[in-house]
């Protein structure tokens, strides 16, 4: 991933009386919105030596964001924490993402880039596999073709649910096992909340925006899929 703002691999961070050792940091954003950086990483427990994955999401100095109350800003961004928490029991429900451990608010402490705001952090366990982003040109066209089919279904699973959690960016957001042909849903960072009862509703298929929306399947591809179907 390109050089971040602030990187948490190496670092070591105290979360409900463990120590958690961030290993890998795979992907930051900046949320300008609720002044926020989201970073979510690979690490461990130190106690146990247990892989798990954290999502972390950090306040940034307000003077430099256009947040004109602070505290609603605030409240809004714990409850996106929130959902962010039960965008993942729903997707661990559907065996397409890892398993909620437990989540925490801190104040952020001197080491972070603003030592007076707060962080959150969410620990789930560690699934197999790796950034589709990054692997996708190695994939072959029935293993794009599994995964779009297998993100559609994803999606259209957790529609069933009160709200529906769904992003059009990829960084970070989707891992895949090449071995056992399985995708996985990891963070939330670009969800949006959409009511399923909306009147203009409709079902999420491969070909919809939603799922091509995440840019991981060329024109070319996407042509060839469609010529494939029409045989089929």
């Amino acid at each position: 991933m390109p050089t971040c703002a602030f990187d948490f691999t190496g670092r070591v961070r105290e979360i409900h009386n463990r120590h958690v050792k961030i290993e890998k940091q795979l992907s930051e954003h900046l949320d300008d919105q609720s002044g926020q950086r989201h970073v979510l990483a690979l690490a461990r427990y130190l106690d146990t030596d247990e892989e798990i994955m954290l999502k972390i999401r950090y306040d940034l100095n307000p003077e430099q964001f256009d947040i004109e109350d602070l505290k609603e800003s605030r409240e809004d961004a714990d409850m996106m924490f929130l959902h962010e928490a039960d965008g993942v029991e729903n997707v661990y429900a559907i065996h397409h993402g890892p398993r909620y451990i437990t989540y925490v608010t801190q104040p952020a402490g001197q080491e972070m880039p603003y030592p007076d705001g707060w962080a959150d952090f969410l620990i789930t366990s560690r699934v197999p596999g790796d950034d589709v982003a990054e692997i996708s040109g190695e994939l072959t066209f029935d293993q794009l073709e599994s995964i779009r089919k297998q993100l559609a279904n994803i999606l259209e699973d957790i529609s069933l649910f009160p709200w529906l959690f769904i992003t059009s960016e990829d960084q970070g957001t989707l891992r895949y096992d090449v071995q056992n042909d399985k995708l996985y849903f990891v963070d939330f960072t670009h969800m949006s909340l959409i009511d399923p009862n909306y009147g203009n509703w409709t079902s999420i298929t491969p070909d919809t925006t939603f799922v091509t929306g995440f840019n991981l399947w060329s024109h070319s591809h996407l042509r060839r899929a469609k010529e494939i179907a029409k045989i089929k």
